[in-house]
């Protein structure tokens, strides 16, 4: 049943339509300007575009045949929160890879996607209790942090263990996910083939091609064999760390939280996850419980105090659990520091990289305000129509006001409001040696982050029917 939604959902005006939403998603509205990559068969989005016609016919007649193979994921090395410059990452060691499909693989995978996506969530929904919250229909970061806060303010789950796996998506075991997908899966062998043949497909190292992609307009890239781990940027790449991860969140469910009568709750998002506890006694003996398992799955989770930590929120301690960009807290949910020095690195940037001349501010001064809007904003800042032309529905806000919307600490908000325009009001008095009154500053209407903060609420409580048109992207 299964594999022929597969082969239905493979047509020509599919395969275009995703094109199309695939590209309105990955376009910069402010710089106008697509942003789609390429991958390492040299076929830059417009050469796609041109020859779609054929390429959709191509891809379709091969998938339902069975007979579509990914091309190798370019890798690209990418700084994880706080940090900007890779440089600083490194250094640091927070960085992660992510694998760049080619623009026909791409699509590939957001229409498998749908082919199979309301399988895999009534397989995820037979669990007693909602606990995973990434990659999937209806569910997000925000509303595992939510959860979370319930937990610890409301049922006095005061003591969380906050988990760190060992390079969770480059170590996975290929022989254990097979099977895995195998039983998750049952007889539909299409499905599982090319399920398999996305976790298998070949990488090209970064030093292939050293930042230069245009390489591949001439020649073909290195192909290195994947042993283990999974490609990780894509759509398939959640479903398939669901997927394998989906007979451990059926242990905790089903078996630890029995083995401790209920004393436990549990909560992931992706490879993080977090253990949350009643009594302080509880923590060790569930620690070790988890891990003798994951040592089964051939995974790797960090001792306590090395990555993995315990967190006490109790009256006696009153730790702070951060999680997913948030900080929580029995009494308020934050933004975590790191994400807020992220975010102030980057408007600091924009100022400083503006010019601004002493004989005409003006127009500099409408572009620095432009610039940090879309920083705020988002596309939906300089959209033409709050509606999307594909399917005519609300365009959802996607911004980083929008992602921490869960906060519940709004003097925050304003804090940064004042920040920020303090940041523009040093700017342009140390590129002009004028001082820019706030009257003035106001005539460009500068978006606030607070303002923002409780129309966004007030939406959320309305009964708008949003655009899904960007979410398989």
């Amino acid at each position: 049943m299964l594999d022929e939604k597969i082969r239905e959902i493979f047509s020509d005006d599919n395969f275009i339509k995703q094109f199309k939403r695939y590209k309105l998603n990955k376009t910069d509205k402010y710089r106008k300007k697509v942003l789609i990559p390429m991958g390492v068969d040299g076929v830059a989005w417009r050469t796609f575009e041109e020859n779609i016609k054929d390429i959709s016919s191509n891809v379709c007649k091969r998938a339902i045949n069975e007979n579509y193979f990914f091309s190798s994921f370019r890798e690209l090395e990418v700084p994880k929160p706080p940090y900007i410059k890779l440089k600083e990452a490194k250094e640091a060691g927070k960085t992660r890879i992510l694998s760049i499909a080619t623009i026909k693989d791409v699509i590939f995978q957001k229409l498998f996607y749908m082919a199979i996506e309301d399988f895999c969530e009534d397989k995820f929904n037979q669990l007693d209790d909602n606990v995973n919250y990434a990659y999937r229909r209806g569910k997000s970061a925000p509303m595992a942090v939510r959860k979370i806060h319930r937990f610890v303010s409301m049922e006095k789950y005061e003591y969380v263990l906050d988990a760190d796996l060992k390079k969770f998506f480059d170590e996975i075991n290929h022989e254990l996910l097979l099977r895995k997908i195998s039983k998750f899966f049952g007889e539909e062998q299409l499905t599982i083939t090319y399920l398999k043949r996305f976790f298998s497909a070949d990488r090209t190292p970064y030093s292939d091609y050293k930042g230069n992609v245009d390489v591949y307009y001439s020649r073909k890239p290195l192909r290195v064999h994947r042993d283990k781990g999974i490609p990780q940027g894509g759509v398939l790449s959640g479903l398939v760390a669901n997927i394998f991860l989906f007979d451990f969140d059926n242990f905790i469910v089903s078996e630890l939280t029995k083995k401790y009568n209920n004393r436990i709750k549990y909560v992931r998002y992706a490879d993080d996850f977090v253990v949350l506890f009643q009594n302080k006694e509880d923590i060790k003996p569930v620690y070790i419980d988890i891990k003798m398992y994951l040592e089964n799955e051939k995974l790797t989770l960090h001792d306590i105090g090395n990555k993995t930590k315990v967190i006490d929120m109790s009256e006696d301690k009153k730790e702070k659990l951060e999680f997913l960009g948030y900080k929580i807290s029995p009494k308020a949910i934050t933004v975590k520091k790191d994400n807020l020095i992220k975010f102030k690195r980057r408007i600091s940037e924009i100022v400083n990289q503006t010019i601004i001349y002493k004989k005409s501010p003006e127009k500099g001064l409408k572009i620095l305000v432009n610039r940090i809007s879309y920083k705020i904003l988002g596309n939906i800042g300089f959209e033409d129509s709050e509606n999307c032309p594909i399917c005519g529905f609300q365009i959802p806000k996607r911004n980083w006001l929008n992602y921490f919307l869960s906060i519940t600490d709004v003097r925050k908000l304003r804090s940064l409001d004042i920040w920020i325009r303090k940041q523009i009001y040093k700017g342009y008095y140390h590129k002009t040696q004028q001082k820019l009154s706030k009257k003035e500053l106001m005539k460009y209407e500068l978006p606030s982050l607070e303002m923002m903060y409780y129309q966004y609420k007030k939406d959320l409580s309305s009964k708008t029917v949003y655009c899904m048109c960007d979410k398989f992207v």
